[in-house]
């Protein structure tokens, strides 16, 4: 949290599956998709989306496909500011997840 500044809730079109003991976000069409999330803007990103990309799996020296892929993404600020936002999407299909 030190390399790193909270700028505000915020909120995805998208769909949110359970893929594991952890969840996985898919963009979606219908407007009553929604998922809640905050966005943070990285100090020295160059550094820090590199180490995000490791956790996350994605990226050069992982199986492909990757399970997730880092894709800018436009998303709505909680003051009403709709900004772009990196944003780690499930790369795989979906069908038989339980949505969360």
């Amino acid at each position: 949290m030190k390399h790193a500044t909270f700028i505000d809730e915020a909120s995805f079109q998208g769909k949110l599956y359970q893929i594991n003991y952890y969840p996985g976000a898919v963009p979606s069409d219908n407007f009553n998709d929604i998922i809640q999330g905050e966005v943070y803007l990285l100090n020295q990103a160059e550094v820090l989306l590199p180490l995000l990309d490791q956790y996350e799996e994605f990226g050069p020296g992982f199986v492909e496909p990757n399970e997730y892929l880092r894709q800018q993404q436009p998303v709505l600020l909680n003051n009403g500011r709709l900004i772009t936002a990196w944003v780690y999407l499930y790369n795989h299909a979906t069908e038989g997840l339980k949505l969360i």
